[in-house]
């Protein structure tokens, strides 16, 4: 390996750590695009499928609760028209969550369906009891209106009788005269004070009574018959024992037969009684179907959380999958980004600064040293790569340099050396021609 790194050219180097380095790249971006893809499956999911299945089970739950609460509206239906307006909103409601059962699973689209036509039926069933309430109500009405109007005829004979006693007592009151007829006078008047308050007593049991009456007919409460029929029994029983003191007033007859009639209205077994008993069933019939109702909705809202829970359940496996692969890929790329940084650092550490910006100083301060003539330059960069050729040519133009110059060195040797036997011909020669001279000197002389 070591060798290979050391025969590596630069210009390969290069271009592996630049394909290395986007081969990494591209890895990275792989890996991202692949977590994206997964989280964009987990999103199309859920948008696609999940969330319109919750959001439709979030709807029914809300119309089943609506559905609830017009149910309880029920009890306070009192005229034909709120009944209508009662009916025909359940009706729509009911139609709302057969067209939201559309969007929920094909296993609960089989079963919802069923539930909303057993609602439906009790509905039915319901709006018939209630009918026939608003008829009982009809006739409780009627009863009361003519509770009322014999309350208000025993007021006006109750009122024509008491201005006759006191009529009376006042004319006897008025003419009494002798001692003789004073005492039959002041008995006489003892008896219309007694038959006031006898008057009073029966206003005071035809309110009880109507009283009594109007209480079974407008509250609702657990009133027994038997309580009824006990409490008109007793009242009437009083009024017999003290009715006859009344006889000798045309009056009392009337009053009498009001008293009797406001009796009847609560002991005859087809006025009153029927109508409580008749309302009291109708109670029961209302409370098992609104109870039926109920059940079903409990057994709608029950399916309808099953949809919202297994959804949920999907979703929380999947986005678990998700997670762990988004995890195990993070861990991926922040790997392969710390591999990535370690290999840009060795390669520049190893590669760059040691190979080639070393080599390249060395090389350089060589090239300077020739340029300002030194001859004695080590060149000491090896290598196969650009560097190591730069080097070879260099060493192998410093050797013809420093041949060229010994060669120089060589011819100017013998150059000088030619010039030194020349100079030493051209002094013997002086030499010569100067003892020719003097010898020639001589010889004139003599």
């Amino acid at each position: 390996m070591k060798k290979w790194l050391k025969r590596l050219d630069i210009s390969t180097g290069l271009q592996l750590s630049l394909i290395i380095s986007a081969l990494f790249c591209l890895f990275i971006g792989a890996v991202g695009l692949y977590t994206w893809h997964q989280q964009r499956i987990e999103i199309d999911l859920a948008i696609d499928q999940n969330f319109p299945k919750i959001q439709a089970a979030f709807r029914m739950e809300e119309q089943i609760n609506l559905l609830e609460n017009t149910l309880l509206n029920a009890n306070n239906i009192r005229n034909t028209e709120e009944k209508i307006k009662w009916f025909n909103a359940l009706q729509k409601q009911i139609k709302t969550l057969k067209y939201m059962t559309q969007s929920l699973n094909e296993d609960l689209n089989d079963e919802i369906p069923t539930i909303v036509i057993e609602q439906t039926n009790l509905l039915q069933e319901l709006s018939l009891n209630i009918d026939n309430q608003l008829i009982l109500n009809t006739k409780f009405n009627k009863t009361l209106s003519e509770i009322n109007w014999l309350h208000n005829d025993f007021r006006d004979e109750f009122t024509a009788l008491l201005q006759e006693i006191v009529w009376q007592q006042t004319t006897l009151a008025n003419h009494l005269t002798d001692n003789l007829t004073r005492s039959k006078q002041i008995e006489q008047l003892r008896e219309f004070q007694h038959e006031l308050l006898l008057l009073y007593d029966f206003l005071t049991y035809e309110e009880q009574i109507v009283t009594e009456l109007k209480q079974h007919i407008v509250s609702r409460s657990d009133y027994l018959l038997v309580a009824l029929t006990n409490s008109l029994n007793y009242l009437k029983n009083l009024i017999d024992q003290k009715v006859k003191s009344l006889d000798k007033h045309t009056s009392s007859y009337t009053i009498k037969q009001i008293i009797e009639s406001l009796l009847d209205i609560g002991e005859n077994e087809q006025s009153l009684p029927q109508l409580l008993i008749e309302r009291k069933q109708l109670d029961i019939s209302r409370q098992q179907l609104m109870n039926k109702s109920e059940l079903v909705i409990s057994k709608l809202r029950k399916k309808i959380n099953s949809q919202i829970g297994d959804n949920q359940k999907q979703l929380e496996l999947f986005h678990y999958l998700i997670n762990k692969s988004t995890r195990i890929n993070g861990l991926i790329i922040l790997s392969a980004v710390l591999f990535v940084f370690l290999f840009v650092a060795a390669i520049n550490f190893y590669y760059i600064r040691r190979r080639l910006i070393g080599r390249f100083q060395s090389l350089n301060q060589s090239v300077e040293r020739l340029i300002n003539g030194e001859s004695s330059v080590k060149i000491s960069v090896c290598g196969d790569d650009e560097l190591g050729r730069i080097a070879k040519l260099l060493r192998l133009f410093l050797f013809e340099v420093n041949t060229k110059n010994e060669e120089l060195e060589r011819r100017n040797q013998i150059l000088l050396n030619e010039i030194s036997e020349r100079i030493a011909i051209q002094e013997k020669l002086a030499k010569c021609n100067e003892c020719v001279y003097f010898q020639y000197k001589k010889s004139g002389q003599k």
